[in-house]
């Protein structure tokens, strides 16, 4: 386990560190959306995008542990996709938030599924 004065290990190739002001822009934008969720679903549901976007942007202030242990646990990391997949499916359409949860389970596996032979096809480094 890496502590907060160990030098975190190098992202992914492909991917680099975004720019501090890009990075802190999240926040506003978090809020913003969370307010949206509000907007049209209701106090409760806006508390809750609130946390699941506030934490997203949060992680990309600590971009390269974010990273490094998205390497480290690649299927904790894929189950990210159930929340962000509820919340955009209760924002931008009328479903009710139950036909939201059931579309977020089906699509949850298909993102597993990826990722697993997404891993299996890349050879080991």
């Amino acid at each position: 386990m890496t502590h907060s004065n160990d030098e975190a290990p190098p992202a992914r190739k492909g991917w680099s560190r975004p720019p501090l002001w890009l990075r802190l822009l999240a926040f506003p934008v978090a809020l913003l959306a969370s307010l949206a969720v509000a907007g049209e679903r209701g106090l409760v549901m806006g508390l809750a995008a609130g946390t699941l976007y506030g934490l997203q942007a949060t992680s990309l202030l600590i971009w390269d542990r974010m990273v490094a242990w998205s390497d480290a646990h690649p299927y904790l990391d894929d189950l990210v996709i159930l929340p962000i997949l509820f919340f955009t499916l209760a924002t931008f359409t009328d479903m009710p938030l139950l036909y939201c949860a059931l579309a977020s389970l089906i699509g949850t596996p298909l993102v597993f599924l990826r990722g697993y032979l997404t891993r299996r096809s890349t050879p080991a480094s």
